[in-house]
């Protein structure tokens, strides 16, 4: 907003008597949040024991807490947080020695959004990484080649048409197809449903540096 002085929008400021939280921190969210009969609010799969006042958020695995209290309890797919609930906005402090370090986690996550679904990376290795892909329906990745990396495309749910070079092709669940080096090409979901891939990628860079957009 502070930058809307001399713009072309007409702004105007209208008072609103509400309870506010800017929920930055995860005590903040803690207090917002509904909790059980010993003050602990969770998501996910949680089970608790002998533990009061617990703020507990599960992405992807079972989170066991037992005998402890006050505490900030964050699992996603990236890290694990744990955090006394007074001390959470410090995590700002874990981002700094993250970046000292040169570190990615910070940076990179396992799963990002896209504007054709989203992507999650289940393995990565010395010259290979296996992607799942999710695409929704008629969403289609931009006509793209990589200088560094093969990639192969496993169907396990859906329909794909896949542009290889020039030519077209259709694949359905438990088919395949191989993307060489330096081939020009695109993922399309012509189904009515999300298309879910499996993707292997081989090759001596993996990184986004490696894409080559022909188009949008």
């Amino acid at each position: 907003m502070e930058k809307c002085p001399g713009s072309d929008q007409e702004i105007r400021i209208v008072a609103l008597d509400a309870d506010w939280s800017d929920l930055g921190a995860w005590d903040a969210i803690w207090q917002v949040e509904q909790k059980d009969a010993q003050g602990n609010a969770c998501t996910g799969d949680v089970l608790l024991d002998q533990a009061q006042d617990n703020l507990v958020h599960a992405s992807h695995r079972l989170v066991s807490v037992v005998g402890v209290s006050n505490l900030a309890i964050v699992e996603t797919a990236d890290a694990v947080l744990v955090a006394d609930k007074s001390n959470s906005q410090h995590v700002k402090n874990i981002v700094a020695k993250l970046e000292k370090l040169e570190r990615q986690e910070h940076k990179l996550h396992r799963q990002s959004h896209r504007p054709w679904g989203w992507s999650m990376m289940l393995e990565a290795g010395e010259g290979f990484k296996v992607n799942r892909l999710i695409l929704e329906p008629d969403a289609s990745i931009s006509l793209q080649k990589h200088e560094h990396r093969a990639e192969h495309w496993i169907v396990v749910k859906g329909t794909a048409e896949v542009t290889d070079s020039e030519s077209k092709s259709v694949y359905q669940e438990n088919q395949s197809t191989a993307i060489a080096t330096g081939h020009l090409h695109q993922l399309k979901n012509i189904g009515q449903d999300d298309l879910h891939i499996i993707e292997v990628q081989s090759g001596d860079q993996l990184l986004d540096d490696d894409i080559i957009r022909m188009q949008s």
